[in-house]
């Protein structure tokens, strides 16, 4: 028999990971992290996780040819859950319009464009 892999077993992962998040020095809360930041550093940190996972495969980004992703399943699912009362997921929005460059080195160190101007961004506040 075997195991289903969903979206809590992602969700334990990612909190993982965004307690081990930088810390802002003079207040000590952990730094934010892009959906696409969470979705490298997952698959870095667990791609066993996601190749069993009911979840896209791809981390996604500008010039993805599939427009579902694991970047923007995590995105859409740490919004919900952050949403829930007592959440220990805080979720704000950056906009990256005027910026000249911001990219991202995927898990094939090829870098990125995000795919949007505004995207969602998460830290751990539990």
């Amino acid at each position: 028999m075997s195991v289903q892999v969903g979206w809590s077993n992602i969700l334990d992962e990612i909190i993982k990971i965004l307690k081990s998040a930088e810390h802002y020095p003079e207040t000590n809360e952990t730094c934010f992290l892009t959906a696409y930041q969470l979705a490298v550093l997952l698959y870095e940190n667990n791609k066993a996780l996601i190749q069993s996972a009911n979840c896209p495969k791809n981390i996604g980004g500008m010039g993805e040819k599939d427009q579902n992703s694991l970047s923007q399943y995590i995105a859409r699912n740490l919004s919900q859950y952050s949403k829930k009362e007592n959440s220990d997921i805080e979720l704000r929005f950056l906009n990256i319009t005027g910026l000249e460059q911001f990219s991202f080195l995927d898990e094939k160190k090829i870098l990125s464009m995000p795919s949007k101007n505004c995207f969602s961004m998460f830290r751990y506040i539990g």
